[in-house]
């Protein structure tokens, strides 16, 4: 026997409406659209589709760079210079040659890597609003390391936080 109660069915107010909080004022037909599993699926298709083509960008970072720099300006002073060095080490890789898609080797690698962590790790456990040039910095360290799904992978999640941050 389940000690469960039974789920107590939605009813609509005097407009026609239901109000549950996470449907409240919306229409029947609203409701039934947002609990249909094939919606949800659709609203994810959008939200890819809507994702910035990053094979066809001009330079591997792409607006990124200028993105980052103009939410540099808003950033506390004690990140403001992390932040800058972040986009100095990624407009260097963007420079760099590349072969079949990833980075040229180059003997400083191993240094970079190390300076890249660092500043990633210090800006992403300081304010919300240097957590997209943290993300800068991961991408690039999985450009570094030649993984290009990973690096597509945090390039996007890149432009997901400039894009909520209003950037």
């Amino acid at each position: 026997m389940s000690t469960r109660a039974a789920p107590v069915p939605l009813k609509p107010d005097p407009a026609g409406r239901f109000g549950s909080a996470l449907t409240k004022g919306l229409a029947p037909e609203k409701v039934r659209a947002r609990s249909d599993p094939r919606a949800r699926l659709a609203f994810l298709d959008l939200t890819r589709k809507r994702s910035i083509d990053y094979a066809a960008a001009m330079t591997p970072y792409g607006t990124l760079l200028e993105r980052v720099e103009g939410l540099c300006g808003v950033l506390p002073a004690s990140e403001r210079p992390l932040a800058e060095r972040v986009l100095d080490i990624c407009r260097a890789l963007d420079r760099r040659p590349r072969q079949a898609g990833r980075l040229a080797a180059e003997p400083d690698d191993v240094a970079l890597v190390r300076e890249l962590s660092r500043l990633t790790e210090q800006l992403g456990r300081r304010a919300s609003l240097a957590l997209p040039a943290a993300t800068l910095g991961r991408a690039a360290l999985a450009d570094l390391h030649g993984d290009e799904a990973a690096w597509r992978s945090i390039i996007a999640d890149c432009d997901v936080k400039l894009t909520l941050l209003g950037h």
